[in-house]
């Protein structure tokens, strides 16, 4: 499921590797300026490389993620840790702030279970 040419546009990339529930909200997310590629902002068209660092904005967080490989087709939740890693997610509460840094595994199951509650 790789594509082989190295790059692909934003707006695949963050649907195939599940950081959107559909495309067209991956690309609207990008026209509303709420994706930045290595600090700029860019349109759904943009092409994405590996290692190319991703800041997005979404709800009330924003996550900083990596891009490892590149695909165009959606693949599974389990995957998709295959194509990007999560840096950082900045949660947004009123009068809170909460920076979760993700270091190994157990962190992240560590988010999870916070997150749940």
């Amino acid at each position: 499921m790789n594509d082989n040419s190295g790059s692909v546009r934003i707006d695949i990339w963050l649907w195939s590797v599940r950081l959107f529930k559909t495309r067209s909200l991956a690309g609207a997310a990008c026209r509303g300026s709420k994706v930045r590629v290595n600090g700029e902002l860019v349109k759904p068209s943009k092409m994405l490389r590996v290692g190319d660092m991703l800041d997005i904005q979404k709800d009330k967080s924003q996550i900083t993620v990596e891009v490892l490989n590149v695909l165009k087709k959606r693949v599974s939740a389990k995957e998709a840790i295959n194509f990007k890693r999560e840096i950082s997610i900045l949660l947004i509460f009123p009068h809170i702030l909460f920076v979760i840094k993700y270091l190994n595994k157990q962190d992240v199951e560590l988010f999870i279970n916070l997150k749940s509650k």
